[in-house]
């Protein structure tokens, strides 16, 4: 009689160790959702929540900026076929690329703002997400499960940086950043003195205004997006005495920038040997 006891109460331990399991629906290869995102940055993140469960095509590669970029066939030809449709709002060619993909019913998720400190990260991975289990609601725990792993990630990464960032005490250096990365030197904690925007949009008169404010603030700092180009930059640290810093916005391009938080750690790394360099030399 004890043995069966026994037996029984395995039994019910058992169910409860296995009923949190997230099982992942069953679908054939030709049965997989597809999801387009325009950036490298909205690719990983919908990945990550996503994984098995759909497969994700990047419009625009980490090395470009999305807003000067050439549409291919095979793009329209993913979004022909794909359920969602997540992007920015700067992307110039959006509209002609859902037009000649004739899917104006494809679902869209439009994600405005910065996406390279941690809050807006969570953000967005939160949307990203819930329109994923809008759409396949057959998956929910799956992708909420995926989702809070990656929001975990972020977060211990985000400590650790701004533990740095304390040791280095970065609130007494000023910087000049692209709008770009102006939400991530100001995360980390540094003076923003002023921010500039993309280079190519740049009058003489308008940078002879930033020079005039560089050379009241004497930033340590100019801070350059990649994307965006890098020339505008160094010569308004050259102009300035100021050290040159070039981060990225896109995971995947620079090496050891393979996940968002990654990109994260590389951007803040940058700025920190900047800080070192800048140190040394005075």
């Amino acid at each position: 009689m004890k043995k069966n006891i026994h037996l029984f109460l395995l039994i019910i331990m058992l169910c409860f160790i296995l009923s949190p399991m997230i099982v992942l629906s069953e679908k054939t290869s030709n049965e997989i959702p597809g999801v387009v995102c325009t950036t490298s940055v909205l690719s990983y993140l919908t990945q990550e929540i996503g994984q098995e469960a759909i497969v994700v095509t990047t419009i625009a590669p980490a090395g470009m900026c999305p807003a000067h970029f050439d549409i291919k066939p095979s793009q329209i030809q993913a979004v022909r076929e794909a359920k969602i449709l997540i992007s920015h709002n700067f992307e110039p060619w959006i509209e002609n690329l859902i037009n000649a993909s004739d899917n104006t019913a494809i679902e869209r998720l439009i994600l405005s703002g910065p996406w390279n400190t941690p809050e807006s990260a969570i953000e967005k991975i939160g949307l990203i997400s819930s329109i994923l289990v809008k759409r396949f609601p057959e998956d929910e725990q799956y992708f909420n499960l995926n989702a809070q792993k990656l929001i975990q990630s972020v977060r211990l990464e985000a400590e650790k940086i701004k533990n740095k960032s304390n040791e280095f005490n970065v609130s007494q250096f000023k910087v000049i950043s692209s709008f770009h990365q102006a939400s991530f030197v100001e995360w980390l904690g540094f003076q923003s003195v002023t921010t500039y925007p993309s280079p190519e949009t740049i009058s003489t008169k308008q940078y002879l205004e930033l020079l005039l404010v560089g050379k009241k603030e004497n930033p340590a700092f100019i801070v350059d997006n990649l994307q965006s180009g890098t020339d505008f930059g160094a010569k308004m640290a050259s102009d300035l005495h100021a050290n040159h810093v070039v981060l990225t916005n896109f995971p995947g391009l620079v090496p050891q920038t393979e996940s968002l938080s990654a990109m994260l750690s590389y951007n803040a790394e940058q700025l920190f040997k900047a800080i070192q360099e800048r140190t040394n030399h005075d």
